[in-house]
């Protein structure tokens, strides 16, 4: 009896452990799988803000040659202050 009794236990003990590393391996993945959901997250604000910013400056840079091509072909050159007031308002209006 004791030798039944002892692979019993054996087998429990087993089932004990398999189901603790089951349970581990499900807490790492899950843990993991949270951590590479924000760096994702992260990832795409990060492209988002460098988008968002090339295009202000691409904005930014299209008002100032229209600016040049407009002052060239007026034949005169505006002040900076007019450069840029005439310049913001052109990024407001292509917004």
């Amino acid at each position: 009896m004791m030798m039944a009794e002892a692979q019993r236990e054996a087998a429990a003990l087993v089932e004990r452990a398999r189901a603790a590393a089951d349970a581990t391996a499900r807490s790492l993945e899950a843990a993991a799988r949270e951590e590479a959901d924000a760096m994702v997250r992260a990832a795409r604000a990060e492209i988002g803000q460098a988008r968002d910013k090339a295009l202000a400056e691409l904005r930014s840079e299209a008002a100032g040659l229209a600016l040049e091509v407009a002052g060239r072909v007026l034949g005169q050159k505006l002040d900076a202050a007019a450069d840029r007031a005439l310049a913001d308002r052109l990024i407001q209006e292509i917004r």
